[in-house]
């Protein structure tokens, strides 16, 4: 907690600094000056003799980050060292940056370093202390590159802690967007707004709103991809192939009566990995009440070296981890013909398709234990009961 503010026009740094929990408001500047007063005064004085800026800027520029040796990344040794140096170089970076505003808020390098201060803060996902500082910064600074650094952060912070719920989110990504329309951050908060969200309408509105304003951000592109995947809802998923183990041919149009989970996935990827095991979870559990998963890889292709053959890969990897659904190998990695003519771009990326073959939505990560139990109009999944229990 700090007790100081030398400076009214940077009150609300200070503020934000000593208190927590507060989310961003329109109150009047009067009434946020004397909210800081009155914490402010509630604090314990202190007779410690603050520290020089340039004391404290001395020690923060001495502070080297570890590099990261990228060819050491499957050592844990390595990565729980490095982890560590890391999170201890970040902290005192914390610290001492908090120790200037607290002490020196008026000293030119708040601007530049307040914005690490809340990196590191979002690093350790102390997600209400970022809010709490970026709230107080955006209502009282003039830097107008500070202003909408805070009001970025903040918006991250908001998504954090409401599990990225639609709503909140797009009520913080306006306050940047009304300060400055043409930041291209705005192109990811509005991303981060489709996370969760549910109605496909509202989903395919911000995408062609991101299409429209930000064409030339990775969201944007990505967004574009988005509204032809969203634009063809609807419409009959077709795809015939052998299975990547067994080689018995898979048509779609002999599950039609099955909601079909497509999942577009590669073994190489660790996003991946992680989420197969729920997948196959979720095949279990729904496999003998009409749902089926088909996997869409795209793994590299052939090779005659077995370590770099993409089929031989997806082989193993799926009989090491018990995957027991069937498994499309298109073998030529992100040029293969049916995801490229779906446009998936990203991985894992799951499709529903209902059971008269008909696309449902392009975007059901996340969403499988709701969505999958909606369609099949039983009740969902939950600890202690099995899918369709009453």
């Amino acid at each position: 907690m700090y007790e100081r503010v030398r400076r009214v026009g940077l009150i609300g740094i200070a503020a934000a600094l000593c208190c927590s929990g507060v989310v961003m408001a329109q109150e009047p500047q009067a009434e946020l000056q004397s909210e800081v007063q009155e914490a402010l005064a509630a604090e314990t004085e202190t007779t410690e003799t603050p520290r020089p800026a340039d004391e404290i800027l001395a020690e923060y520029d001495a502070i080297v980050l570890p590099e990261y040796d990228a060819q050491r990344r499957r050592d844990a040794a390595y990565q729980a060292d490095f982890m560590a140096q890391r999170t201890a170089a970040d902290r005192r970076r914390i610290e001492l940056i908090g120790e200037l505003v607290r002490d020196h808020p008026d000293h030119p390098r708040v601007a530049e370093l307040l914005p690490v201060r809340w990196v590191a803060l979002l690093g350790e996902t102390r997600n209400d202390e970022v809010i709490a500082e970026a709230h107080g910064v955006a209502q009282s600074t003039d830097d107008t590159e500070l202003r909408l650094n805070a009001l970025y952060v903040h918006a991250i912070a908001i998504a954090r802690t409401s599990d990225y719920d639609p709503a909140r989110v797009a009520e913080a990504a306006r306050l940047l967007y009304e300060a400055n329309p043409l930041d291209p951050r705005n192109a990811t908060l509005l991303s981060m707004s489709t996370i969760n969200e549910t109605e496909s309408s509202k989903a395919l509105e911000v995408y062609r709103r991101l299409v429209a304003e930000y064409p030339d951000t990775r969201e944007g592109q990505r967004a574009a991809d988005k509204v032809f995947q969203y634009e063809r809802i609807g419409t009959p998923v077709e795809l015939v192939f052998g299975e990547a183990t067994t080689g018995e041919p898979v048509d779609l149009r002999g599950l039609r009566g099955r909601v079909i989970v497509l999942v577009f996935w590669a073994s190489w990827s660790t996003s991946c990995r992680t989420e197969m095991p729920r997948f196959q979870a979720l095949h279990e559990a729904y496999a003998e009440k009409g749902v089926s998963f088909i996997g869409v890889s795209l793994d590299q292709p052939r090779d005659d070296d077995p370590a770099r053959d993409g089929l031989t890969l997806l082989r193993n990897w799926i009989a090491d981890n018990g995957i027991t659904w069937p498994q499309y190998y298109q073998g030529n990695g992100w040029d293969s013909p049916f995801s490229r003519e779906w446009r998936v771009r990203s991985i894992p990326a799951v499709f529903v398709i209902d059971r008269e073959g008909r696309l449902v939505t392009p975007d059901a990560r996340g969403r499988l234990e709701n969505l999958i139990p909606g369609m099949l109009e039983i009740e969902p999944r939950t600890e202690g009961n099995e899918p369709g229990d009453s």
